[in-house]
């Protein structure tokens, strides 16, 4: 588990283009770049998913 979470830091650490050796703020950095763009259009899809689901529900209640 401990070489997981440092093989991640390294990723982060490459991703962020640093050379200076500083790690601090790294977490914040992803989440705001990489992880949070992602995680808001996944919210999106979530709620059209969510939209159409509950939309087939109601037409398959309406009798034809």
């Amino acid at each position: 588990m401990e070489q997981r979470k440092a093989d991640f830091m390294e990723h982060m650490y490459q991703c962020s283009a640093r050379t200076n050796g500083l790690y601090t703020g790294l977490w914040h950095e992803f989440c705001i770049n990489e992880a949070g763009p992602i995680m808001r259009d996944r919210y999106f899809e979530m709620v059209e998913a969510v939209k159409q689901f509950e939309q087939m529900q109601q037409e398959q209640q309406i009798p034809a």
